[in-house]
Formats: structure tokens, sequence, C-alpha cells
């Protein structure tokens, strides 16, 4: 058999980096949806101003669901058959321990929708000219994770600042 002289496209020299954050924003899309289900469990208890953010968070854990359901489509589209079986296997969220209190699932929530932020924009770099599909989908979720991380900073600034509320400074969620 031959050699084939045909160079591999860019899109095909990016496949692996490309994947590599790919699954790294699936599985922070993941992480957050199950933080903010977390964090919505406060509700009841939580200060009077962070009530005016619920809405915004349940509104956030349904476009993270979303945004996930849209990167492994893409990656299954990179990686061709296969990638559903894996993608199944391996989404276990070992991450947040069975008490937390409000204070730390919104930093650790906001933490990591920083992690998005950054691994979007590497996407869309990367991409920009090369994978138009990629760079759509990543530049949409990044400006949607950068809402989502300006929300999350607010509410720690709501929860910082009224540290003898209830619920950011000693309830624990089970």
């Amino acid at each position: 058999m031959m050699p084939s002289c045909e160079r591999p496209s860019k899109t095909d020299d990016l496949s692996v980096p490309m994947i590599q954050l790919l699954s790294l924003v699936a599985e922070n899309e993941v992480r957050t949806q199950h933080l903010y289900t977390r964090i919505l469990m406060f509700q009841n208890s939580a200060h009077s101003a962070l009530h005016e953010l619920i809405p915004h968070f349940e509104e956030a854990s349904a476009e993270d669901k979303d945004h996930y359901h849209a990167i492994r489509e893409c990656i299954f589209r990179l990686r061709g058959k296969g990638f559903g079986k894996r993608a199944t296997a391996q989404r276990v969220l070992p991450f947040v321990s069975g008490q937390q209190r409000l204070y730390g699932l919104l930093k650790l929530l906001y933490q990591t929708e920083a992690s998005s932020i950054r691994a979007y924009s590497e996407l869309c770099s990367i991409t920009l000219e090369q994978d138009y599909r990629v760079f759509d989908l990543s530049y949409r979720n990044m400006h949607d994770n950068m809402l989502h991380h300006e929300l999350v900073g607010e509410a720690l600034r709501q929860c910082r600042n009224d540290a003898s509320s209830f619920s950011c400074s000693g309830a624990n969620v089970l």
C-alpha cells in the first residue's frame, strides 16, 4: 500500500487538543449543573437577597445541561462512532462532599465557571478559521458561562456581605 500524499487537514491536526478541551468543558458543564442543583437546595433557608437569584440559577442549570449535550455531539462528530459508550461510563461526579456550606458551593461553582471560560476561550483561539462548528459552539457557551460566572460572583458577594446569614455561614446540605 502506497502512503498517501495528502496532508491531514488542519482540523485533523487539532482534533486531539479540541477533544481534550471539549472533554474538560463537558465535565465542567456536568459539574456546574450538579452544583446549581445543590445550591437550589438552600432556597428555603437562603438569605432573601439570594432569593432573587434562584430563577437565574435554575436557568443556568438548564443551559449547562444543554451545553453538555451539544458538546457531547461535537466530540462524537470529531471522534466518530464509539464516543457515546465511553462518555456515559465516565460520567462519575466525585467532587462534592456530602455536607457543604452554601458559600463553599458558590466558590466551587465560581471556580468551575472560570475554568470553563478559559477552556472555551482556548477552543475559540484554536478553531478560529479552522472548524466553524466547534468555534460557534465554544463562543456561544463561553458567553453563557461568562454570564453564569458574573451571576455566581454576585451571589458570592451577597453571601460574603451577609456572613451572619444562616445559609452562608453555618447551614449544611446533606
